[in-house]
C-alpha cells in the first residue's frame, strides 16, 4: 500500500518496535537462524524508498540483553546506529533513542523502564544538530509525556526542544499505538 501511494513516498521512518522482543539472549543465535529481525528486514527491503529505523522498547531486552548487544545486532543486521540524523531536501530528520539514559540502565537508582531518557552524550549531540538551524523533524519512540524533562543539571530533551523551537518542525513518537496530539502541551 505504501509503495502504491501517489505521488511516491520518498522516505519512511519507523519510530521503533521494529522486531518486537528477543527470543534469545545469545547474539550468535541471530546469525545462526532466521529470526524476527530478519523477517522485519525482509519487509522493509520490499519498499521502493529508503526506510529509516529507530529503536523502541521492544527492540531492547534490558537487562536480559545489554543495550550494547542490541546496538550491535541493529548495526550488523540493519546498518543502524542507536541514534542518527538524515538530511533530505533541505530538511533534517533526527532519530533519537530514549533508552540510552539512566532510566534504562539496569542497577541505576533511576532505573525505570516506563520512563525514557537520552543520556548526556546524545543530548549534547542533539544540541549540536539543532544548532545547525536546519528545519528538523524529531523522531523518538516514547511520547514526551513519559521522557524525563531534565537529565544532567538543566539539560534534557524538553529544554532542548524549547531552546530550538524555531528549528524543530514537529516531534513524532510511537509507543502508545494511537494518535495523540500534544500541540497544546508543547507547541
Amino acid at each position: 500500500a505504501l509503495n502504491a501511494v501517489s505521488p511516491a513516498l520518498e522516505r519512511l521512518f519507523v519510530v521503533g518496535d521494529f522486531f518486537h522482543d528477543y527470543p534469545s539472549a545469545d547474539l550468535d543465535f541471530y546469525f545462526a537462524a532466521t529470526t524476527r529481525i530478519d523477517h522485519a528486514r525482509a519487509l522493509i527491503d520490499g519498499f521502493r524508498m529508503p526506510v529509516h529505523v529507530g529503536f523502541g522498547n521492544h527492540d531492547y531486552a534490558v537487562p536480559k540483553v545489554s543495550r550494547e548487544g542490541s546496538h550491535e545486532l541493529f548495526r550488523r543486521k540493519l546498518g543502524v546506529a542507536p541514534y542518527y540524523a538524515v538530511e533530505h531536501r533541505g530538511i533534517k530528520f533526527v532519530h533519537l533513542n530514549n533508552f540510552l539514559g539512566t532510566t534504562w540502565e539496569a542497577g541505576h537508582a533511576q532505573y525505570n523502564k516506563r520512563l525514557g531518557s537520552l543520556g548526556e552524550t546524545q543530548l549534547a549531540w542533539l544540541d549540536a544538530q539543532l544548532r545547525e538551524r536546519v528545519p528538523t523533524f524529531v523522531f523518538v519512540h516514547y511520547p514526551l509525556e513519559v521522557i524525563v524533562d531534565r537529565e544532567v543539571a538543566d539539560l534534557g530533551l524538553h529544554g532542548l526542544l524549547r531552546t530550538h523551537a524555531d528549528t524543530v518542525q514537529r516531534v513524532i513518537s510511537g509507543h502508545w499505538h494511537r494518535w495523540v496530539s500534544f500541540d497544546r502541551n508543547y507547541g
